[in-house]
């Protein structure tokens, strides 16, 4: 089925009507497309990136470090649609830390494309530093999904 809506871009709409308007909109994909069983955002992102073949480790990296290697942190839980005072969807957000001591730029666009291929919203992404300490270039990308509650 396809989904066709209509935003209202006249003088009257204000940037957050419309913001509010593409959100609706895409909360109600997601949510009659179903979350797969996924119990969280950590699960599904340590899951995608192993499956890209870099190793992952959520908050810090234990042990020694490959030269390159992905750290997922959590970033923030919302609720964002209520019926009958009852939130129907959290919306899960987490950063993925690429450290890489060489050219980062393919790893990054693997993970970009991976994390699109599985319906994340990326909210964000940037270079953060190049370490001079350790040699090892940072590059960060934010993404979030919505889940139905249970």
């Amino acid at each position: 089925m396809r989904y066709f809506h209509y935003i209202d871009c006249t003088s009257q709409a204000t940037p957050f009507s419309v913001l509010i308007t593409l959100y609706g909109v895409l909360l109600a994909r997601l949510l009659e497309r179903g979350v797969d069983g996924a119990l969280s955002i950590l699960e599904e992102l340590n899951n995608l990136i192993d499956g890209c073949g870099f190793p992952v480790e959520t908050g810090v990296f234990s042990g020694a470090a490959p030269d390159a290697y992905v750290v997922i942190t959590p970033l923030s839980d919302t609720f964002g649609a209520f019926a009958d005072n009852r939130p129907q969807a959290e919306t899960q957000e987490a950063r993925l830390s690429l450290y890489d001591k060489g050219n980062y730029t393919a790893k990054k666009n693997t993970i970009v494309r991976a994390l699109l291929g599985a319906d994340f919203i990326i909210t964000d992404r940037r270079f953060i530093e190049r370490e001079d300490d350790t040699g090892y270039f940072h590059y960060s990308v934010d993404a979030a999904k919505i889940y139905e509650m249970e």
